[in-house]
């Protein structure tokens, strides 16, 4: 036999039992980790928090209309995430990740000409992610992608079944958009 075949042959048969639990033959249990998913927040300026409950853990929905957004959405092509459009909102809390989606309504445009060819175009929606930690009253958002190396606070309480953001402090740029879109209005908790 070839050298080199040799080599790799010894090579597999090293990885298969290493893959299995020496006593049975069989397969190990797979290590324990939380499951990656699209838009998972990357720990870019503090670790990721502890994966263990929190008060706030859950799916929390809202509509923001026209009048609360000061208008119906424009499109744009380099829309800044966190924006206040009208539309539908999502907030995921699970033990330490944050995850938001919004789709906005969708709007009437005038097509007829060449000239407005962008303003025939829907406004894109967006998806957001952080990690998060809660302190009795007070709700940490970190790790964004959006706003990396900046922390925003608030204060966060449940009224009638709905989550309400009031904020602390938030020097996330973007005219301060993450601070209006959290705490715009309540989130129903779903």
């Amino acid at each position: 036999m070839h050298p080199h075949r040799s080599l790799i042959a010894l090579v597999l048969v090293a990885l298969t039992f290493a893959a299995c639990d020496e006593a049975t033959g069989e397969r190990g249990p797979e290590p324990q980790r939380r499951v990656t998913e699209v838009g998972e927040p990357y720990p870019y300026s503090e670790p990721a928090p502890p994966e263990e409950p929190t008060p706030l853990d859950g799916t929390y929905r809202r509509t923001i209309t026209v009048e609360q957004a000061g208008g119906p959405p424009v499109y744009c092509q380099r829309c800044a995430p966190w924006r206040l459009d009208a539309g539908e909102a999502e907030l995921r809390f699970d033990r330490g990740e944050l995850v938001g989606s919004f789709e906005p309504i969708r709007v009437e445009v005038d097509c007829r000409s060449e000239a407005r060819e962008l303003e025939c175009k829907h406004p894109p929606g967006f998806q957001v992610s952080a990690h998060y930690r809660v302190q009795g009253d007070r709700l940490e958002v970190f790790n964004d992608a959006n706003c990396i190396g900046m922390t925003g606070v608030y204060e966060w309480s449940i009224e009638e079944g709905a989550l309400v953001l009031d904020e602390v402090e938030d020097a996330c740029p973007f005219v301060r958009l993450r601070a209006k879109y959290l705490t715009a209005a309540s989130w129903t908790a779903v």
